[in-house]
């Protein structure tokens, strides 16, 4: 006989709980399995789905019962299971894009450390530097992206803290017992450690920090167990890269705001200060004497003219600013009337101020 309804709705409360725990990086064992016997045989063999659909459907801020329903039923047939998605998806979303992880010079850095790593951690052959971007695992080294249901970096990104994940056997883990990175891929050793960030890097001391990657050791080999030396030479080893990945940031942050400076300059220069001073001393003309006999149709420009000609100048500007800054909005103060009715205030007072003629 099958389990009864509220039996069924209790187990799957727990799985529930269980899973939106897990996305927050609190690790405990899995709940009892939603069916009354356990379906996953190792003797079995059975075929993974393409993950068209994933499990843990996008945009889901928390895991609702029908996904962990979804879950709970996939862990019991294939026997490993798939990381959910984290609380912080969309905040790591933007801290790559600010600090432009997949920039080239950026992609330089992560290709040194793994390189570094390599050098130190002889007995890991193999060493990856992932990114998490739009529930895709971008393993930068290949650029190439891989599905996360069956990520084991996957697991590790999730981690609050920046705590190391080091698995010595990785198929003696509940987490990763049927994963196709242990069963097909033959991946035995593995050790991850997060990659972090200050989500504001214009206020680092007071920002809080994300997990944006993940430095991945792994073997076909089951790995010893990391002396505390070897753990701290990993993590400094991926603060520094923390370190290098803003100071890249920041180079690259100045030098767009000086490139920005100069082609506003020049902009400024071509499309606003040249053409408004054509048309300040076009308007400007006076219509000249008519010479006796002629029939000149000359008329002198309206006194509104020339003001109307800059305003335009001046608003086609600032949205071209606008746009080459990508900024919210953009300003153009003109100053030219404020000047003329300086000017003339000026010759008033000095009018006025003017000695008359002497009285008699």
């Amino acid at each position: 006989m099958g389990d009864s309804p509220v039996d069924d709705a209790a187990a799957l409360a727990k799985w529930t709980t269980f899973l939106q725990d897990y996305a927050k990086g609190i690790e405990q064992p899995p709940p009892p399995p939603l069916r009354s016997t356990n379906s996953h045989d190792s003797t079995k063999s059975r075929e993974l789905p393409s993950f068209d659909v994933p499990l843990y459907p996008p945009g889901e801020t928390e895991i609702s019962p029908a996904t962990a329903r979804r879950v709970a039923e996939f862990y019991d047939d294939h026997g490993f299971l798939p990381p959910p998605r984290a609380d912080e998806e969309s905040v790591r979303l933007r801290t790559i894009q600010e600090y432009n992880l997949f920039r080239e010079d950026q992609a330089e850095n992560f290709h040194r450390s793994t390189s570094l790593v390599n050098t130190i951690f002889e007995f890991a052959p193999v060493c990856t530097m992932s990114l998490f971007h739009n529930d895709v695992q971008v393993v930068v080294s290949k650029g190439e992206g891989l599905v996360t249901e069956t990520s084991i970096c996957g697991h590790v990104v999730l981690k609050k803290n920046g705590q190391t994940t080091e698995l010595n056997e990785v198929s003696g883990d509940w987490r990763f017992a049927g994963n196709p990175w242990s069963v097909a891929s033959n991946v035995k050793g593995y050790v991850g450690v997060p990659i972090m960030l200050e989500i504001d890097p214009f206020n680092p001391s007071g920002s809080d920090r994300v997990t944006v990657g993940v430095l991945a050791l792994m073997s076909n080999r089951p790995f010893p167990p990391l002396a505390a030396a070897q753990l701290k030479v990993l993590n400094d080893l991926c603060t520094m890269l923390s370190v290098q990945l803003r100071s890249t940031w920041e180079g690259w942050r100045r030098g767009k705001e000086a490139r920005l400076r100069n082609a506003v300059s020049l902009f400024l220069e071509a499309a606003l200060v040249e053409p408004s001073q054509k048309a300040i001393v076009n308007t400007a003309t006076m219509k000249a004497p008519l010479v006796q006999g002629s029939r000149s149709e000359r008329h002198a420009p309206a006194r509104g003219e020339a003001k109307k000609v800059t305003s335009n100048l001046f608003m086609n500007a600032a949205c071209q600013i606008q746009e080459l800054l990508e900024a919210d909005f953009a300003i153009i103060i003109d100053l030219t009337p404020f000047f003329a009715t300086m000017v003339s205030a000026v010759a008033t007072a000095s009018t006025l101020a003017a000695p008359g003629p002497p009285s008699r």
